[in-house]
């Protein structure tokens, strides 16, 4: 069990890292600084599809293996940005239950509770269901066994011949 916790919170962080890493990329910094007018490095086949969608744009003012931003290079940027942050949130609260904070702020939070309450002085609110019957109901359950026994068809095993 231990040994699996482990593995899981090594995963959780490595989840973060991607994310934190892919806010790195040339376009994320690119879109994050604001730079719009700026040339953007991109190379192999992140070049290829940059220019198929329109992210990029081939321009003589940029040097070699660099583009201009194209007309869907803002919403790729922040299509990027969302998808590398939501990787950062979820390792980061993935690796928190994983080692317990859950737990903790569970914890915490009712020791404030009854810390708050003896503040003011105040109980904690009780819920009284009151039984509106004192004693139990007393019935009698019919005997079924010989009716349901007594039918041919209800009998278990092979059918009996009638005697010629």
């Amino acid at each position: 069990m231990r040994r699996s916790r482990l593995y899981d919170a090594g995963s959780f962080v490595l989840l973060a890292l991607v994310g934190v890493i892919s806010l790195t990329n040339p376009l994320s910094r690119t879109v994050l600084s604001g730079s719009w007018h700026a040339c953007v490095e991109a190379t192999g086949g992140i070049a290829r599809l940059g220019l198929h969608f329109d992210v990029f744009e081939p321009s003589v003012n940029c040097p070699m293996d660099s583009y201009a931003p194209g007309p869907n290079f803002a919403q790729a940027g922040q299509f990027s940005i969302f998808i590398s942050l939501s990787a950062v949130a979820c390792g980061l609260v993935l690796l928190l239950a994983t080692l317990g904070a859950g737990r903790w702020l569970r914890a915490t939070a009712r020791a404030a509770q009854i810390w708050i309450g003896r503040l003011i002085g105040s109980r904690p609110a009780q819920l009284v269901v009151r039984n509106s019957s004192t004693s139990p109901l007393l019935t009698r359950i019919a005997d079924l066994r010989g009716a349901v026994l007594a039918r041919p068809h209800s009998r278990r095993g092979p059918p009996l011949l009638a005697p010629a």
